[in-house]
């Protein structure tokens, strides 16, 4: 649906459709989101009367982005201490 990337951050959205049988099959909307050296990911698996549009999605997306620029960094000890 969406990838955008700027100097340090990227966001990829996605809309699947896994096949479960010949007669049904199902949605799952997929986010991955870095900022930095901070990743995260984001799911949504609609019901039958709760759903988002792909739009609302990626909403939500971008909003997990902005809070994920907002957490505090860890400090990682370098290797070997």
């Amino acid at each position: 649906i969406v990838f955008e990337e700027d100097a340090t951050s990227q966001l990829a959205v996605w809309n699947l459709q896994t096949e479960i049988s010949d007669a049904e099959s199902i949605t799952f909307l997929l986010a991955v989101l870095r900022d930095g050296n901070r990743i995260g990911e984001l799911g949504f698996v609609p019901a039958a009367g709760a759903g988002w549009t792909d739009e609302q999605f990626v909403a939500v997306a971008r909003r997990a982005l902005d809070r994920l620029a907002e957490a505090p960094r860890k400090k990682l000890a370098p290797e070997g201490e």
